[in-house]
């Protein structure tokens, strides 16, 4: 039998979040439909009626949206919609007089571009129109687009002084206002009031240092009190990294007590104990209304993967021991040097892990770096796609997807790419951070073929089913007993509505079975209307010859080759191989139960 399981939430979890939302039906009845807002650990979405419903999420970063040609900017939202991925951080800043493709947004203090803020005016209708938040960030704490040292410059100061110097927080506020108390041009909708939002963000990776630690926390204090005041609508955060300020002693402590209870242990690093930032200072705060974390243990940070989820999950600890919601808002793994296709596996590996985490602790969300896609601009940039998907297939060659990475070889450059074995990882991450959301067991659903008593059926059928509402997955049972008892085949986690016996799953010829379809989800289960049965086929005559049409050994396609082949007579199936060898050993192509004379096989052939 093949079993394939999939993990569901704790009863007990699901009863006191059910008792949470009837506390908070009519609370908050006051915030604009749609509208994302934090409730103990977890987000809740705000319905027309009063009540709330809750709203766990995958989603990505991308930092060129607010400067990039509307083409592109649908292109990376059109990809979001089809990997699952419902909320995007982006910068709401180019501070300077530098333009970007034609748009800035502050070029002087005081000092706003309507062009650049009308563009951003047009993203947000975008956003909407496909279902997807965002989360906007007002500054940079790198030099990129400004930043903090384009304040210093304007206030003749030290960026060692953002937080405290009187001229760069006015600016700061300022700039931050313009945006809060804005009214779309293109919708009417303020700011304020747009449920597009997802939270309002503060920085960029904020850092501080060991002597003005304690500016930084009141900084954040002051603008988050500043933007609620405006805004009391949307969610705020900091966007920082997640860097904590214990000392070194303190990290001991820690980690005795950690030993005692069976738990990994932290470190004396810099990003535990260096005072370039106070993560738990910032996490009780109370107009912050979630952590922020990044992760790049297995990047700049120069650590190991067990590193990086030990940060990841001390983290979620922290935020849930102060009964604060937390997400991991940038996360991946980059190489340096040249790609190199062999390493798609291990960055898959590196995502799974800490997806799993995010997802088996009840960490609230994710933002993974980064999804880019189409490049328009002239001339072409390198690390863009020119040749886009457009039918959701993450499966299809890497070089006709849309592409999610930032790498950095040694020539200082950035090229993005997507890998095949990663794009799965995300997708399937994205579903199940959806599937969260749903607070009702699967509704009644029907079995479709082969129809009830149907004779003749061939011994490695497909079966199908009517889709059931709210279901995240099915369970198909095989038995030739009518009570389904001692079954031929169980197979859970089923995706869609069909299911196709593989070879080894082949069953007996003139033989009647049983059959059952269950829809699942989280909460519960609901069977299909009733148990149907079907007989099987008797023996097939020979199978006839048939003869091999191409490819030949001359168009062999580098980038993908269809393979074809006659109809042979009395064939159910065809099962095709492709090796470099003569013994058909270590085929690289191998492929059973085909239904079709053809193959397009999405591999690369020396």
């Amino acid at each position: 039998m093949k079993h394939f399981t999939r993990a569901a939430l704790r009863y007990g979890w699901l009863m006191t979040f059910l008792g949470l939302l009837l506390a908070t039906r009519t609370s908050y009845a006051q915030r604009p439909a749609g509208t994302v807002y934090a409730q103990d650990t977890i987000f809740l979405q705000q319905n027309a009626d009063g009540s709330a419903e809750p709203y766990y999420f995958s989603g990505t970063n991308n930092y060129y949206l607010m400067y990039k040609p509307m083409d592109m900017v649908e292109d990376v939202l059109d990809g979001m919609v089809c990997l699952n991925q419902k909320v995007v951080r982006m910068w709401f800043f180019m501070d300077g007089t530098q333009i970007h493709d034609g748009y800035n947004l502050q070029p002087a203090p005081y000092t706003y571009n309507e062009a650049g803020y009308q563009h951003l005016d047009s993203i947000m209708v975008e956003l909407a129109e496909r279902g997807l938040k965002c989360i906007p960030v007002f500054v940079n704490y790198w030099s990129d687009f400004g930043g903090m040292n384009q304040y210093a410059t304007w206030a003749g100061g030290n960026a060692n002084n953002f937080y405290s110097d009187p001229e760069m927080r006015n600016i700061y506020k300022e700039y931050v206002r313009s945006w809060i108390t804005r009214t779309n041009t293109v919708t009417g909708v303020p700011y304020a009031q747009d449920p597009t939002i997802f939270s309002w963000q503060l920085t960029n990776e904020a850092r501080s240092t060991s002597a003005n630690v304690g500016e930084y926390v009141a900084w954040a204090d002051e603008m988050s009190t500043f933007i609620k005041s405006l805004d009391p609508n949307h969610m705020v955060s900091m966007g920082d990294e997640g860097l904590i300020n214990y000392t070194y002693n303190e990290v001991n402590l820690i980690n005795l007590q950690r030993q005692a209870e069976g738990k990994p242990l932290i470190t004396n690093d810099w990003q535990y104990a260096g005072g370039q930032g106070d993560w738990i200072g910032l996490l009780e705060l109370p107009n912050l209304d979630f952590g922020t974390i990044h992760n790049y243990a297995t990047d700049n940070w120069s650590k190991d993967l067990e590193w990086g989820k030990v940060w990841t999950s001390y983290h979620i600890e922290l935020a849930h021991e102060r009964n604060k919601p937390c997400i991991m808002e940038e996360y991946d793994k980059a190489y340096q040097g040249l790609w190199n296709l062999a390493k798609d596996q291990e960055r898959a590996d590196v995502m799974t892990a800490y997806t799993d985490i995010i997802y088996d602790e009840n960490m609230a969300g994710d933002c993974s770096w980064m999804l880019v896609g189409l490049n328009t601009t002239n001339p072409v940039e390198p690390g863009y796609t020119l040749d886009v998907g457009t039918d959701c297939d993450t499966n299809v060659p890497v070089e006709n997807i849309w592409l999610y990475r930032v790498k950095w070889p040694g020539d200082g450059h950035q090229y993005s790419r997507y890998d095949p074995a990663t794009a799965p990882v995300l997708n399937n991450h994205g579903q199940r951070m959806q599937d969260r959301n749903i607070l009702a067991v699967p509704a009644f659903f029907a079995q479709l073929s082969p129809a009830d008593l149907s004779t003749q059926i061939s011994v490695i059928p497909q079966l199908t089913w009517e889709n059931s509402q709210y279901a995240t997955h099915y369970q198909l049972v095989i038995s030739e007993n009518a009570n389904l008892s001692n079954p031929n085949l169980l197979v859970t986690g089923i995706p869609s509505t069909a299911y196709l016996l593989s070879l080894a799953e082949q069953l007996t010829y003139n033989t009647t079975y049983y059959w059952q379809v269950t829809a699942e989800n989280y909460i519960g289960q609901t069977p299909s209307t009733g148990v149907q049965s079907f007989t099987t086929q008797g023996p097939p005559s020979p199978v006839g010859t048939f003869t091999a049409l191409a490819p030949g050994a001359a168009n062999i396609d580098a980038s993908g080759t269809l393979f074809s082949w006659t109809a042979a007579n009395n064939a159910d199936f065809y099962s095709l191989t492709v090796s470099a060898n003569t013994d058909l050993s270590n085929p690289v192509i191998s492929e059973a139960t085909l239904q079709a004379t053809q193959y397009n096989a999405h591999v690369a052939l020396a």
